[in-house]
């Protein structure tokens, strides 16, 4: 979640990794349907179950997506996880 260069940057970093990452969420409707860094952006509704989602965006938005996937069934930190989620502490 988030197509900007925070998920760009990110989406590399998995691409070395070796974990395929198959496109980008974004509630911006300006980049909804677009190829950023070669992925498509899709909406937030588009997203289905099977999906795992990674999101990078902002902090102040993360309640709003939070929100969003909990209310569409989604797991946390099953089906998706904050970019934090994976920083070491300190």
């Amino acid at each position: 979640w988030g197509a900007g260069y925070i998920g760009i940057y990110v989406r590399k970093l998995f691409q070395d990794l070796g974990v395929r990452v198959t496109g980008f969420i974004d509630t911006d409707i300006k980049k909804q349907g677009q190829d950023v860094d070669g992925l498509m952006v899709y909406s937030p509704e588009e997203v289905n179950m099977e999906d795992k989602i990674f999101i990078t965006a902002d902090r102040k938005y993360y309640n709003g997506i939070k929100k969003k996937l909990e209310e569409s069934g989604f797991i946390y930190l099953k089906q998706y996880a904050f970019f934090e989620d994976i920083l070491p502490d300190g």
